[in-house]
């Protein structure tokens, strides 16, 4: 497996952590590919930051991190601890590092159908499944 997806993966079931039930609900490697998706399609220069987030998030570069081991080799309490650290971080540059890999994989995690429909969002869902037909009866986009 790619070192990418790997890290992905890691950050996802750290992040999804504390609630088991989002990780039962959600297929980690077809949300991996999602990412992947998202990430291809936004701007270079965010496109960019992205993965020198994950790559720093991975490696840790003193003095944002003092670690000797990569991220996605560390036991998920080490994982959970990591990533608060830089969450809580009074460093500004670190916090902001953080909240663009996250970003991404929680919007990615929460735009499942399956996980929105037990939460509770299945009814307030509907209107998008169905086509919108214009006048002249063709499908138009909503």
């Amino acid at each position: 497996m790619r070192l990418n997806k790997r890290l992905q993966r890691r950050l996802i079931e750290s992040v999804c952590g504390a609630d088991a039930r989002v990780l039962e609900r959600i297929n980690i490697d077809h949300t991996i590919t999602k990412i992947e998706e998202f990430v291809n399609e936004i701007p270079p220069f965010y496109r960019f930051c992205y993965r020198i987030s994950l790559w720093v998030i991975q490696y840790a570069i003193p003095p944002l991190a003092w670690k000797l081991r990569p991220f996605s080799s560390l036991s998920d309490g080490q994982c959970s601890k990591y990533l608060e650290s830089w969450r809580s971080s009074r460093f500004y540059f670190k916090r902001i590092l953080f909240k663009l890999p996250v970003i991404v994989c929680v919007l990615n995690i929460y735009s499942n159908r399956s996980l929105l429909d037990e939460m509770g969002f299945g009814k307030s869902l509907q209107h998008r499944e169905a086509p919108v037909l214009g006048a002249d009866g063709r499908v138009r986009c909503k």
